[in-house]
């Protein structure tokens, strides 16, 4: 027998089913219950007998009991998911930047850790996008914040780098090439830029010296650490150089490695100095991408 409201079945509407109003729904608990299925839908129009229990974009969870407590759609996601994409940004731009693309065709490609060193420093907030690839198409965006902050300078590259924060000074010089021009009449030149290009570039010393486990530096084995660094910093590729203080540049090396060796005989460390010309943009995924910082294409994303 049905009951519904003080109507008795006598209002026009008295057979239209009770409007629930709850808020948003957190979590579910089952307590002194034995359940065949439990299916969440924000479809109720799908709500039937025998159950539909199909995943779609309208399904929350479905746990069926069968043995486990998987409520997931690891088995919709291998039947549509083609790849899960990685992208970042820094909080409050508009461009997402994609710097890793993982193929999926079983649940084990569903799990993945993967590190980036794109982050500048600075206490700088960034959100990462773990977004799934549908039928071709980004499905959902699950986004997460980040806060970036370490000491020193980091020169990086794709799987490599060498950090420390010993005896750092960053030399930057903004570029613009132009030309002088002294008029025959008139008090002051002109000056005409010839080109659009607006760089940097600079010197870096640093103390470079491994440590141990206890965080004790090696004396002992801080010539062939400068050695490995030199060899890196010479082996052609493009780095990115991140200071603590949020400045980074995508840079190439040039000109030549110096040591400062007044400090040698006495404590066996010496600083060294290079030169760094800046060659893209670092917040741009075609310039890290032609430069081999990252993995993935932005013109095939």
């Amino acid at each position: 027998m049905q009951f519904l409201g003080y109507s008795f079945l006598g209002g026009k509407f008295s057979l239209d089913p009770t409007v629930t109003n709850v808020k948003d729904i957190n979590s579910i608990k089952l307590k002194n219950q034995i359940c065949d299925d439990m299916y969440v839908t924000k479809d109720t129009s799908s709500i039937s007998s025998p159950l539909n229990s199909e995943w779609n974009f309208n399904t929350l969870l479905h746990a069926a009991f069968q043995g486990d407590c998987a409520a997931g759609n690891v088995g919709y996601a291998l039947s549509s998911v083609s790849s899960v994409r990685v992208k970042i940004r820094e909080f409050g731009k508009y461009n997402w930047v994609t710097i890793h693309e993982v193929p999926v065709s079983k649940a084990e490609d569903l799990t993945f850790d993967y590190y980036t060193n794109l982050c500048r420093g600075g206490d700088t907030n960034y959100e990462i996008a773990i977004v799934p690839i549908v039928n071709g198409a980004e499905g959902n965006y699950n986004i997460n914040t980040i806060v970036s902050s370490f000491d020193g300078l980091f020169i990086c590259e794709k799987g490599q780098y060498f950090g420390t924060n010993l005896d750092v000074v960053v030399t930057p010089t903004r570029n613009r090439p132009s030309s002088v021009i002294n008029p025959l009449t008139g008090k002051y030149p002109i000056v005409i830029y010839n080109t659009q290009q607006n760089y940097d570039s600079g010197t870096i010393q640093a103390t470079y010296v491994m440590k141990n486990e206890n965080g004790e530096y090696l004396k002992s084995t801080a010539y062939q650490y400068r050695n490995d660094l030199k060899d890196f910093l010479f082996n052609g590729q493009p780095k990115l150089i991140k200071c603590y203080d949020g400045r980074i540049w995508l840079s190439g090396i040039s000109n030549n490695i110096t040591e400062d060796v007044s400090n040698y005989n006495a404590e066996g460390y010496t600083k060294v100095t290079f030169t760094y010309t800046e060659i893209g943009d670092w917040s741009d995924g075609q310039d890290l991408y032609d430069n081999d910082i990252i993995d993935v294409n932005p013109s095939e994303t």
